[in-house]
């Protein structure tokens, strides 16, 4: 390809509004990409994800609810960019949001599954025997129909306790660690109607973690802050869109404070709220903006590497079939409009780890429609191996040409963002991607 041509290229993704990087490496605020997914099979109505390095390799596995097979199954990190499945473990009936920490101080990770089948009201304990097994699962009761689990150390005496969000009990499960990796009898923290989601975060900056829930029937969520001694303060309730699926808790606009957004879906109306914490605990009135087709999960991340946290939505939209919409970041904490990046059908939760350890956050989706799970690694801002169309260690003109002539096709080999065609976010990830691969 002469230089001629070389240049048209430019100018093509400079019309397409495309940030070119010059050496290989872009400025902050690149134009997202995604090397081409990955989907693994799994169990039966997969519901959640949660990441993991469970056999302490330095490497993040992941971990997989399925519905309908009361099972969970691991898929560990085989440190080449895939994931391999390594388990499946019987769990109580109809699971559905992990949580991951060190239940029993040993150093290993562990895993705890709340059951949202009617009756069931138990949360499932897998320890870790320390190369990423697990032994058989131990049962602990939480409050009614527990839909969603977090943890954390709740009262500073170095154990992780766990946290229920109960869609059957309108309630808070708070499970105490003994210090063993048993447990207290459940404590019940009223908050408003069916929460299906749970996190723990210090909102108010005193070093405590507080606890937060999002209410699918009244709309709302619910803050519960701690006052130290294992009591908490009297629920507050926030406003927020309708129906909301799912919380998640960042900072995103950069004040020091962290601020909560949901992802919100009832019938046709399919928002994300962003609620903007004072720094002491209480929130401004929730900003709302458009968050995809069926925004069903949320988790926060700087996914374009500008220094300010973006916000992805797993949407469970029957019509078209879903997959992950990124929102970016303006700077202020208010975002843009969907872009839309392919998953398996029905992603119903996303989550966000480092899954090749390059230094970029990656997003990994549970898919209850196709059965399984993907994997989305992020590849916004550096060389990319996968634009190195002839495999000769560099990207340039040779593979610029093969490129341009797959233009506007479905082909795999152009198609490096995962979208299913080739248009100009590939030629951003191709151009930014310039130079030897290192």
């Amino acid at each position: 390809m002469n230089e001629l041509n070389i240049h048209g290229a430019f100018l093509m993704a400079a019309a397409a509004g495309v940030a070119i990087a010059g050496a290989g490496y872009c400025s902050a605020g690149f134009p997202v990409a995604f090397a081409p997914r990955v989907d693994y099979e799994v169990g039966t109505k997969p519901t959640a994800v949660a990441p993991g390095d469970f056999d302490g390799d330095g490497l993040m596995d992941i971990v997989v609810t399925e519905r309908n097979d009361n099972t969970v199954t691991i898929l560990r990190n085989a440190g080449d960019r895939t994931h391999v499945p390594f388990g499946t473990y019987s769990v109580g009936e109809m699971p559905r949001i992990p949580a991951v920490g060190d239940l029993d101080g040993d150093g290993d990770l562990d895993i705890a599954v709340p059951n949202w089948g009617e009756g069931d009201n138990r949360i499932a304990l897998l320890f870790n025997t320390g190369v990423g097994t697990f032994e058989p699962a131990v049962f602990i009761d939480s409050g009614t129909r527990p839909r969603a689990a977090a943890i954390a150390d709740l009262d500073g005496d170095g154990a992780m306790d766990i946290v229920t969000a109960n869609n059957g009990s309108d309630d808070l499960s708070v499970l105490f660690n003994l210090g063993d990796g048993s447990f207290a009898t459940a404590l019940s923290m009223p908050v408003h109607s069916q929460p299906g989601s749970t996190k723990i975060a210090d909102l108010n900056g005193d070093g405590l973690p507080d606890l937060i829930a999002s209410n699918r029937a009244s709309d709302d969520v619910s803050v519960l802050i701690n006052l130290g001694g294992r009591v908490f303060a009297e629920t507050q309730n926030f406003g927020i869109g309708r129906t909301p699926r799912d919380e998640f808790v960042a900072d995103v606009n950069n004040d020091g404070a962290l601020d909560i957004m949901t992802a919100n879906r009832r019938n046709q109306l399919t928002t994300v709220s962003v609620l903007i914490n004072d720094g002491f605990g209480s929130f401004a009135p929730a900003m709302t903006f458009p968050g995809g087709p069926g925004p069903h999960g949320v988790v926060a991340l700087d996914i374009d590497l500008d220094g300010f946290i973006d916000i992805a939505t797993a949407n469970l939209d029957e019509a078209t079939g879903g997959g992950i919409a990124i929102l970016l970041n303006d700077g202020a904490g208010a975002f843009g409009s969907p872009i839309m990046h392919s998953t398996g059908e029905g992603p119903a939760f996303v989550t966000s780890a480092d899954f090749d350890n390059d230094g970029r956050p990656d997003l990994a989706t549970a898919n209850s429609a196709s059965h399984g799970a993907t994997v989305l690694l992020n590849r916004t801002g550096a060389l990319i191996v996968d634009a190195d169309l002839n495999n000769d260690g560099r990207v340039n003109a040779i593979d610029l040409a093969t490129f341009l002539s797959l233009w506007s096709t479905d082909s795999p080999i152009s198609d490096l963002t995962g979208d299913g065609d080739t248009g100009p976010q590939d030629l951003a990830a191709l151009l930014g991607s310039w130079g030897v691969i290192e």
